[in-house]
């Protein structure tokens, strides 16, 4: 797997390294539901300042206005859960595109988190209809991801640099915040 620049340096610059008393056969968690809704929770005023850049700078979004804080964050968000995951001891991330198909049939290109290869974690799903967080067998109807193949890894790797920058920062803030909090879980 291809790493950007930046997140690999954030990675490699000693950031903390905490882990979380969470045990996990991947399969339905209670804990896991905990850590990845203060995640979203963490995520949320990042998503609304994104959205306050893009109507700003007049970028236009497929499919209309923000109708949901999570649209258009799917790449934003599962590039900082590919990090963040592993980071805090819960699972092993790893970034996945594809399409997710909706309940009217209606496919959408998306990003989401591959977990321990078995599983698919999604925090973004509610901008097609879907709950707020996914957490789903890889086998999904749902999701299509595209067939692994040297353009598949091309696509993840420019996924990963356009959102570098901003997801190092998200990074950053997390940590910090986490580390100050170190005493309990997020």
């Amino acid at each position: 797997m291809k790493t950007s620049t930046a997140l690999k340096s954030f990675n490699d610059k000693g950031a903390v390294r905490p882990t979380l008393a969470v045990s996990l056969s991947m399969q339905h968690n209670k804990a896991l539901d905990k850590e990845l809704s203060a995640i979203r929770r963490f995520l949320l005023p990042r998503w609304q300042e994104k959205h306050a850049m893009y109507e700003k700078l007049g970028v236009a979004v497929k499919g209309g206005p923000f109708a949901t804080p999570d649209k258009s964050m799917c790449k934003f968000t599962s590039v900082f859960l590919e990090t963040a995951l592993p980071a805090l001891g819960l699972v092993d991330a790893e970034l996945a595109m594809g399409h997710v198909v909706n309940e009217r049939g209606e496919r959408f290109s998306h990003h989401w988190i591959t977990a321990d290869d078995d599983y698919i974690i999604d925090l973004t799903a509610a901008q097609f209809g879907g709950p707020e967080m996914v957490y789903t067998s890889s086998s999904s109807d749902v999701y299509e991801s595209m067939p692994s193949s040297p353009s598949l890894e091309d696509a993840l790797y420019d996924a990963r640099e356009a959102v570098d920058c901003t997801v190092s920062e998200w990074l950053d803030d997390f940590f910090t915040q986490f580390s100050l909090h170190s005493d309990t879980s997020l």
